[in-house]
């Protein structure tokens, strides 16, 4: 089991995105899954303001871990209660009822005296989805909408997403000044 204060990177992922939307970030392992759930939103580019869910595969001498928002909220849990191991990996819902289901994955460890401001993301792949999207195939409808001009539609869903949307756009700069208030 890492130490109570270890640093640990991960990569998050939608589930079923082709190609893949994810980031690589590094954070404290001591994070409580409520402040996990506003990283994790804040590091894919969500509000962070919808439902969430955590599942996690069982551990020797605990059950799987099924947590809800409220569930998260009130439970003293961690992120290192939900990976402990490089490898292990848990399941992460923003705003169930669109379907927004992420894979989480620790690919490493660092050790707390690592020169690593935490949380900080390291890299990722294309932007985050409109959250009003019905999951990864309301967001593929959307862009073969957006890129179709016979749509009558068209125009106002431009309007809607903004139109700067470029969905093959990442921007770390971005990403880590907004974690910065998580330090």
């Amino acid at each position: 089991m890492p130490e109570a204060s270890s640093i640990f990177c991960l990569r998050i992922e939608i589930l079923d995105s082709d190609p893949p939307i994810g980031r690589q970030f590094c954070a404290d392992s001591g994070l409580s899954l409520q402040r996990l759930h506003l990283l994790l939103a804040e590091v894919m580019g969500w509000a962070g303001t919808a439902d969430y869910r955590f599942k996690g595969p069982p551990r020797p001498g605990q059950a799987a871990l099924d947590l809800t928002a409220v569930d998260a909220t009130t439970c003293s849990l961690t992120l290192k209660d939900l990976v402990a191991q490089v490898g292990d990996s848990f399941s992460y819902t923003y705003a169930p009822v669109q379907g927004w289901i992420h894979t989480v994955t620790l690919e490493s460890l660092q050790p707390p005296e690592a020169d690593l401001e935490v949380p900080q993301c390291l890299a990722g792949e294309q932007a985050c989805p409109p959250e009003f999207c019905d999951g990864i195939w309301g967001y593929e409808e959307l862009l073969d909408r957006l890129g179709d001009p016979d749509d009558p539609e068209s125009d106002g869903l431009w309007e809607k997403i903004g139109y700067d949307f470029d969905p093959n756009w990442f921007n770390l700069k971005d990403v880590n000044q907004r974690l910065q208030r998580f330090r």
